[in-house]
């Protein structure tokens, strides 16, 4: 890890720089995910209402119930289906008033289905800002269980998903990878830096940058393969981290930071090795990163390296997709019409 000393930039500094690139809240339609137990409910909540009482957001509490089978429709004086809904249903609205409150206008649904897909397709018909939910793990191994990995890899909006327990966030890290020649990569920087900025302030937590870099066929070079002698691997790695230092620079300028900051982690490295070691090091409690895949071809949906780590973090982690990003969920069919539910 690279940690230099500092130019100059407070905290305050970068939340004002923040707060101008942010005239409104980039939230306004927050779904919360309800699944599992009561600590994890709550793990979601919380977060969601911190967000939504400094934005005016509306909260859109979600659960999905796996379909029953086809031998208890046929048992049932009521529609079973129905029945587990409702009861559903109004422990959402039990849960929600114990603990949103007043504190943000909320309102509750119940889907049956898939649990990732039919999140999505709320997302879709609800024009949704933001999906948050607790992790199905606890951080002991994988964090992320299957219903997070499909929101992570599918969702069309931008996705938190929060450590069960983890009560604060007290260190934030935003991961960004400038590179001219990837203007979907390029483009992800700026929303990664306003909302990790944004999340920072709202929690009063400090905020990280991390930055990979690597000379790239550096195996091949350091070998002396190619005729090159150990001067001028040497300078090329110069080369290589002088234009990583000078791209970052430029992205995270407009945010008050610059890479003398103490907080600015420029690693040399496979980024699929090097974040989750700083994330672990620094006990980070939040990675807000970009999941680049493709854009235009649904499918296609995350790139290896976002993939590889986010299956080594023990943080919670906010999972931003490229603009033009296309879900290969389809929206619900209008004979499978929404019930919404309010308080």
């Amino acid at each position: 890890i690279l940690q230099v000393t500092p130019r100059g930039f407070g905290r305050a500094a970068f939340y004002r720089r923040v707060e101008q690139g942010m005239a409104t809240s980039p939230y306004r339609h927050i779904l919360v995910h309800i699944d599992g137990s009561d600590e994890r409910a709550r793990s979601a909540l919380d977060a969601a209402i911190a967000l939504a009482e400094t934005s005016g957001a509306k909260l859109r509490v979600v659960d999905v119930l796996r379909p029953p089978p086809g031998r208890l429709f046929r048992s049932a004086e009521r529609d079973y289906r129905q029945l587990l809904v409702e009861g559903r249903r109004d422990a959402l609205h039990e849960l929600c008033r114990d603990v949103v409150g007043d504190a943000a206008s909320w309102e509750v649904d119940v889907r049956v289905g898939a649990a990732a897909v039919e999140i999505i397709r709320e997302v879709l018909a609800d024009d949704v800002d933001l999906v948050v939910r607790a992790a199905e793990g606890r951080g002991v191994g994988r964090l992320f269980g299957g219903t997070d990995m499909a929101l992570l890899r599918k969702c069309p909006c931008p996705v938190l998903i929060v450590r069960p327990g983890r009560e604060r966030l007290r260190r934030v890290v935003a991961a960004i990878d400038p590179d001219m020649d990837d203007d979907v990569r390029e483009s992800l920087n700026p929303a990664i830096m306003r909302t990790a900025g944004h999340l920072a302030k709202l929690h009063g937590a400090t905020l990280d940058v991390v930055h990979a870099w690597y000379l790239v066929g550096e195996d091949v070079i350091r070998s002396g393969a190619e005729g090159l002698g150990p001067e001028q691997y040497r300078e090329l790695l110069r080369v290589e981290r002088r234009h990583h230092l000078e791209a970052l620079g430029r992205e995270i300028e407009p945010f008050g930071l610059s890479v003398d900051d103490p907080r600015v982690h420029v690693l040399k490295g496979a980024p699929t090795e090097v974040i989750p070691e700083t994330v672990e090091q620094i006990d980070a409690d939040l990675l807000v990163m970009g999941t680049v895949g493709r854009v235009g071809l649904p499918g296609l949906l995350i790139g290896n390296t976002a993939e590889t780590i986010l299956g080594r973090v023990g943080c919670a982690v906010l999972a931003i997709k490229p603009e033009g990003f296309q879900t290969p969920v389809e929206p619900a069919s209008p004979e499978a019409p929404r019930k919404p539910g309010a308080p």
